[in-house]
């Protein structure tokens, strides 16, 4: 195709425009041919039915307060898109690689193995199922799935892989978490700061038609407590939020019993994404020591990943 006219990486003339969409469309549709997903699954089945996933070029922003389970639910994204032929980077200031790479071992198996790596194996089942977790994992994912433990980046490095990775063929990289990323331009401020690096991702996921998922804190207000300006870069934006008990009301004068954490329960709220209004929620089975959050069909019962 000719290139139309297009004088610089960010600006480029109709025709150009044309001619890349032209081939977006066609890269899609031969993923369809081969019966492949076009998007990058979520699992997350109303998610995905919805929006179609996750679009090259996009910038996904995922919220929540402290030990909501942010990081479960981009685990579980990433390791879902890097089996489905999406390769994925995860770039975590959280945790160190054997943490991590411990937490993907626990989602694969039905024995809870998130205490091994401090109190060994207890019974030969254990070490069994340990052992397949590994097997599939690296059969599924093993040179498609990176994980980055490297502390206090700036986010110019982050970037600079992104294109080498990019390149290499990787779509979809996780940064968890925003807040702890640096850069070397200077600001009267964090929040300024923090405004300049998510538009630095947002603006590397044109560049390199690569897919970005940004994990931010939430105040007890529930806004973004790194920067408001994160919400306004993404194009779809979650939020992951604990399900309480309703209070019960005691008969008599007595005080209503105060609400409670529901610990197997997660609500994504959606605050921004195509196919939904702001504010739809999503009702999931959460387990946290197993790194897993699976969809809740409306009868209460697990669903499973879509696509399969």
């Amino acid at each position: 195709l000719d290139s139309g006219g297009a004088t610089a990486d960010t600006t480029a003339t109709l025709s150009a425009c044309l001619n890349e969409h032209v081939e977006y469309m066609a890269e899609i549709q031969e993923r369809i041919d081969k019966g492949e997903t076009p998007l990058i699954p979520t699992g997350i089945a109303t998610l995905d039915a919805n929006c179609g996933g996750i679009g090259p070029n996009e910038y996904w922003l995922v919220t929540g307060p402290t030990k909501s389970g942010k990081s479960v639910l981009t685990g579980n994204i990433s390791t879902h898109a890097a089996r489905r032929g999406f390769p994925t980077v995860v770039f975590t200031n959280e945790l160190g690689r054997v943490q991590y790479t411990g937490r993907l071992i626990a989602a694969e198996t039905s024995a809870f193995l998130g205490r091994i790596d401090r109190h060994g194996f207890k019974e030969r089942a254990e070490q069994d199922s340990y052992m397949d977790a590994i097997k599939r994992l690296r059969q599924d994912a093993g040179k498609s799935y990176k994980i980055d433990t490297s502390a206090g980046r700036y986010v110019e490095d982050i970037t600079a892989q992104i294109r080498s990775e990019a390149q290499a063929g990787f779509k979809l990289f996780i940064v968890d978490l925003i807040g702890k990323l640096r850069t070397r331009s200077k600001f009267g401020s964090r929040e300024q700061e923090l405004a300049h690096i998510s538009l630095t991702l947002c603006d590397a996921t044109k560049k390199y038609n690569v897919a970005i998922i940004a994990v931010a804190q939430e105040n007890a207000d529930g806004d973004v407590r790194e920067s408001k300006s994160l919400a306004m870069d993404c194009e779809c934006w979650l939020k992951v939020a604990h399900v309480m008990t309703s209070p019960e009301k005691k008969r008599g004068f007595g005080k209503a019993s105060e609400p409670e954490i529901v610990r197997d329960r997660r609500d994504i709220i959606v605050e921004l994404a195509r196919g939904f209004a702001s504010g739809d929620k999503i009702r999931c089975l959460f387990d946290g020591p197993r790194f897993t959050i699976r969809e809740l069909a409306r009868d209460g019962e697990e669903t499973h990943w879509t696509d399969k």
